[in-house]
């Protein structure tokens, strides 16, 4: 999800967004079981997990939770509000208190103040919504307790960050400009994985988190038919919810063309619909 540090705007339509995240979803999952069992063994009937990002809540509930250890509770969060009410009224349970949080912002001490800190963090494509990476990681540093730890795991780089790059360019979406470039991180352009791993590590340094696992994954995606992907494109694209009944049938043009493009590209045999995705374990020290 996204920051209302970066922009004013309305975020990604829950609706939209729910029936289109299976892919997501399936990664996540694969995601928390190559790494759940770093967090150790220690007795976690007393602790509270944080999910920063949760969307519409269904991976939390169906997904995280069951995979997590019994605890206390886990907070689930996001940015925007639509979110975080959809998945109250959608995927309440009585061990998930959902809450909005601004995990780019400069100042997370009040959301602290409302649930203390936690010994756990996890979050699933999250922060490549984010320009400033390093303001979150330290955020997330901020709301672990010492001696808790992290599970991230989100895009370095995909095609629709890049073409997220490319409306930034286009005449007729120059309105949005900010809108669009305040979702880019600084990894859009970078492909190899050294440079990758160096800036993943320096932000867990800035942040002074200790990371066990710091790895770039490749993320295949594969989708039913053209359609599909383009249902997708429109779903996770941020403009979609905010332009005008006159501009939208533009937009989905330029989704539709370079969704067309990709799909061509995916026929002839290459792979332009596959990225690249941090997955790290952190934790912050004791003292």
């Amino acid at each position: 999800m996204l920051s209302k540090h970066e922009t004013t705007s309305s975020t990604l339509s829950p609706g939209d967004y729910v029936v289109t995240n299976e892919m997501q979803r399936q990664k996540n999952i694969h995601a928390l079981e190559l790494l759940q069992g770093s967090f150790g063994s220690e007795d976690t009937l007393d602790q509270q997990f944080l999910d920063v990002g949760c969307g519409t809540g269904d991976f939390t509930r169906d997904c995280l939770l069951p995979r997590c250890p019994p605890c206390r509770r886990i907070v689930a969060a996001d940015v925007s509000e639509d979110m975080v009410q959809y998945a109250r009224e959608h995927y309440a349970h009585p061990k998930i208190c959902y809450d909005v949080l601004d995990i780019a912002s400069e100042d997370v001490s009040d959301f602290i103040e409302r649930h203390g800190q936690f010994d756990r963090v996890y979050s699933f494509f999250c922060f490549h919504w984010m320009r400033n990476q390093e303001q979150v990681l330290k955020n997330v540093a901020r709301l672990m307790k010492p001696g808790g730890g992290c599970l991230l795991f989100f895009n370095a780089s995909s095609p629709t960050m890049r073409f997220r790059k490319i409306m930034t360019t286009m005449e007729r979406w120059q309105k949005y400009r900010e809108i669009c470039a305040s979702c880019l991180p600084p990894t859009v352009d970078l492909e190899d994985k050294e440079s990758l791993i160096a800036y993943i590590k320096g932000l867990l340094k800035a942040a002074d988190l200790t990371p066990t696992t710091c790895e770039i994954l490749r993320v295949e995606r594969t989708y039913s038919s053209l359609e599909h992907l383009i249902r997708t494109q429109m779903a996770l694209n941020r403009l979609t919810t905010i332009v005008t009944e006159e501009e939208r049938p533009l937009l989905l043009r330029d989704v539709t063309e370079q969704a067309t493009k990709w799909w061509a590209e995916t026929e002839a045999g290459g792979s332009p619909l596959d990225g690249q995705a941090f997955l790290v374990h952190a934790f912050k020290p004791r003292s």
